[in-house]
């Protein structure tokens, strides 16, 4: 190995450490009260987040390789959304109208919780032009989500996070916008390192990624770390 690339790992090396470090601080700063108390307080936060970030920044922030950046991107984003995007209520009250009448087998009340997410999040296409897809109940409902919400494949067991009591589970929040980050293309590590509250390397969000379909979302999350750390199963 020449000197030049010894020099150029060491920064990348560097590069890494100071995003850690980052992301770390901006966990501490935000709190974890839901995805509207993050983003004010992301706002309230010293000149990180109040500059000004022209469009593209915001669109595509994710790829930017200042770990500030791309947190002053997903803040100004929520911001956005939870300010200038119809009603949560008035969303899942119209869904709840299209699927009883398109779905009936999934208008009732045990899918009313996981309809009221999916209606806070970012839907890439509208609801009128969904076809209900599939014959169980699951299976029509993630025929919804993936309408809504997905670009790109998604691993079955991360459908997990709509089963998540937002009344009672502090990161039911942030693990649903995981899901509609994923599906859009972001990367899962990018989210995870600025978002959630746990030490995931890229390695260890690869094999979170790759967890087996009926996995629950914080057993996959453990899990990963410890294979990743040469766990043994038990």
């Amino acid at each position: 190995m020449t000197r030049r690339e010894r020099e150029a790992r060491r920064k990348a090396a560097e590069e890494r450490t100071r995003a850690r470090r980052e992301g770390r601080r901006l966990i501490a700063s935000m709190g974890w009260n839901g995805a509207t108390q993050a983003a004010l307080a992301a706002l309230a936060a010293p000149r990180d987040f109040t500059e000004h970030l022209p469009d593209d920044i915001l669109r595509d922030g994710w790829r930017h390789p200042d770990a500030r950046v791309r947190a002053r991107a997903a803040a100004l984003r929520k911001v956005a959304r939870y300010c200038g995007t119809p009603d949560q209520t008035c969303r899942f009250k119209a869904m709840l109208h299209v699927i009883q009448a398109r779905a009936p087998k999934i208008a009732g009340a045990s899918f009313w919780g996981p309809c009221y997410t999916l209606a806070g999040l970012e839907w890439l296409r509208p609801l009128d032009a969904w076809e209900p897809a599939g014959k169980c109940e699951e299976t029509v409902f993630r025929s919804l989500v993936n309408h809504l919400l997905a670009r790109y494949p998604v691993p079955e067991f991360l459908y997990g996070v709509f089963d998540l009591d937002r009344a009672t589970d502090g990161y039911a929040w942030v693990l649903a916008e995981l899901f509609e980050s994923f599906a859009r293309g972001e990367s899962a590590f990018e989210y995870v390192m600025v978002n959630i509250p746990a030490v995931m390397t890229r390695r260890m969000c690869h094999l979170f990624m790759q967890s087996p379909p009926g996995t629950g979302i914080y057993a996959a999350i453990r899990k990963a770390q410890i294979d990743a750390l040469g766990g043994t199963p038990a």
